[in-house]
């Protein structure tokens, strides 16, 4: 749009019942009942230049779409274990009498729950 923007700010406040949030209140939701926002643009460019531009980035925003339309939201919980690999005996030059090593291997796996 070709318009200067000098510096942008946004504030962003959310009203929640901490209730919901720490389960006090069964029937009081856990997130935000509400959310507002301020941007504060600083520019050498008209008023009706700033309008448009923002009208424009509101129409387009990624972030205000997500939260004004529904949507389905998935995802699962993993738990990180750690799992322990059998010993490997290391051979050098394929003689089991010369110098041989005992390691043990530590990996993370995920498991569902």
């Amino acid at each position: 749009m070709g318009i200067e923007l000098t510096s942008v700010k946004v504030n962003v406040k959310g009203k929640l019942d901490l209730k919901g949030l720490f389960g006090l209140n069964e029937p009081v939701p856990s997130g935000c009942k509400s959310i507002r926002f301020e941007a504060l643009i600083e520019s050498p460019a008209n008023e009706e230049s700033i309008r448009t531009l923002v009208e424009t980035v509101e129409a387009h925003c990624p972030v205000m779409d997500t939260l004004i339309r529904p949507m389905s939201i998935s995802g699962v919980a993993k738990l990180m274990v750690i799992k322990f690999s059998p010993p490997l005996l290391y051979l050098k030059n394929n003689d089991a009498i010369a110098r041989t090593a005992t390691v043990v291997r530590l990996t993370y796996v995920a498991v569902d729950i």
